[in-house]
């Protein structure tokens, strides 16, 4: 009689490949809940933040394995005024995994970004991000030196299927004159469908933006355009538009 096996020697070689996916697959969604949003946060905070000599603020971000869509809440970017440079409520990304494998495009289903707020302050012929500008170009490594005949030319494609701004501001104040002026947009939507980004194509591509107007109204800018080389069709429409209320929430002096 034949001794009954109770080891692993005996598992087929497809329980073993099962079971090694298995394996993989709780690696996958340990790192996408446990480590990528701390370490995402950590390195936003500390990294970038000193890239770009800033303080930066991130509340919280999630990254949801299964819908591959990545939220971050919370974030401001600090500036010398009372006002910080860049910051929103909540911004949300979808990653549209096999529309980008099959159509070998960067693609996105959606791209949320609520209560964004960005303040611009001039000053002489100065900005209050002319700094961060100066900082990024320093730490550019040196151009090598181009090499002898034509460069081959690189395309790159993005196709964002959704893109919606809610509740948007900016405010920018020139303090360079004799009496400082200051312009406000408040409340400001901005609504986007098919946006299709990509450079060396020369396909026109239909394009509409939906934009609610602070005071009320709405604006619509519709056309068809093209990256490279650039072209663009455009037609505006404006309804319900009450100029005075905009006025007032455009320009404050």
């Amino acid at each position: 009689m034949l001794p009954v096996i109770t080891g692993l020697k005996g598992v087929a070689w497809y329980k073993w490949l099962t079971g090694f996916f298995m394996l993989l697959y709780l690696i996958y969604i340990a790192i996408s809940y446990l480590y990528l949003p701390n370490k995402l946060k950590s390195v936003t905070e500390t990294d970038v933040s000193e890239m770009i000599g800033r303080e930066i603020s991130v509340g919280k971000i999630a990254y949801n394995p299964f819908y591959l869509s990545l939220k971050v809440t919370g974030l401001s970017i600090a500036d010398e005024t009372e006002r910080d440079l860049v910051s929103w409520n909540e911004m949300y990304i979808n990653f549209g995994f096999w529309k980008s494998l099959f159509t070998w495009k960067i693609a996105l289903n959606e791209f949320r970004l609520d209560r964004p707020a960005i303040s611009i302050v001039k000053q002489g012929d100065r900005f209050n991000f002319s700094d961060i500008i100066e900082r990024l170009a320093s730490a550019e490594p040196e151009k090598e030196e181009k090499q002898k005949g034509p460069a081959e030319k690189t395309s790159i494609a993005l196709l964002i299927r959704n893109i919606s701004i809610n509740e948007g501001a900016f405010m920018f104040s020139d303090m360079s004159g004799m009496v400082p002026a200051q312009s406000n947009l408040e409340n400001l939507t901005i609504a986007v469908k098919e946006l299709y980004l990509a450079t060396g194509d020369e396909h026109l591509n239909d394009y509409n933006l939906e934009a609610a107007v602070p005071g009320g109204g709405r604006i619509t800018l519709s056309g068809k355009y093209r990256i490279d080389p650039l072209h663009v069709e455009s037609d505006i429409t404006a309804a319900d538009i009450n100029l005075t209320a905009f006025s007032l929430s455009l320009i404050h002096i």
